[in-house]
């Protein structure tokens, strides 16, 4: 089993502590981007990740044009096989990264960044030795992280403004400026329908949660900005 790719935070199909339907989301998501596992690739197949992100969706008013395809029709030898060969080896480097710093123009100051938030906010990934901190799983599980901190304290009725301005600066500066990106690659590269159409629907969940998050702290993205002078 490879080392280059982080193990999952939780269990097979990640679950939140709390009843957080954006944080369950990140999570979910997140165990698409781990080293492929037995069975958490089962779920893949056996259509239970697919109905849970439906729930999900439904709950928090999201809808994308790619849940519907979300099974995996290969055995898990195959989608290992295809995970590799996207993320992790390859002439030069993986063809499709996984590491928000290679689609920076400085990695290392990427990092840093990644990092510092990190620490601000006690949030410890569950790294293997070859693991950086930029890497696609550990910045969705950092996410569900914050959205659930944001929800206790909300339950708790204190004032959570701090994670919701965390998650909005987070998301606009190492997530939303690059999934999209991310999933044009593995569409252009894949084998398997499954991985393309989990990168769209990634990159379909961050566009849509960046924009509620930036709504909500009262701020707009430039791509709306262009659109209301339109």
């Amino acid at each position: 089993m490879s080392t280059n790719s982080p193990g999952a935070e939780e269990g097979t199909i990640a679950t939140s502590s709390l009843d957080c339907p954006r944080s369950m989301l990140y999570r979910l998501l997140a165990d698409t981007y781990c080293f492929p596992e037995q069975t958490r690739t089962e779920a893949f197949i056996s259509g239970e990740f697919r109905q849970r992100v439906r729930a999900l969706e439904e709950n928090l008013g999201f809808e994308s044009g790619y849940t519907e395809q979300l099974i995996l029709n290969t055995s898990s030898e195959d989608f290992e096989v295809e995970f590799i060969a996207l993320h992790e080896v390859g002439m030069g480097g993986a063809p499709c990264p996984l590491h928000s710093g290679h689609y920076t123009r400085d990695r290392m100051k990427t990092m840093e960044e990644v990092l510092r938030f990190y620490h601000y906010f006690s949030y410890t990934p569950a790294r293997t030795v070859d693991s950086y901190p930029d890497h696609l799983t550990f910045e969705l599980l950092f996410m569900a992280h914050l959205a659930d901190r944001q929800y206790q304290t909300l339950a708790d009725g204190g004032d959570s403004q701090s994670y919701l301005l965390a998650q909005r600066d987070f998301a606009t500066r190492n997530l939303y400026s690059w999934v999209g990106r991310l999933a044009e690659s593995i569409e252009e590269r894949c084998k398997l329908g499954f991985a393309g159409d989990v990168a769209h629907l990634l990159a379909e969940w961050v566009a849509f949660d960046t924009h509620c998050l930036m709504r909500s702290a009262g701020q707009i993205l430039p791509a709306d900005r262009e659109k209301a002078h339109e």
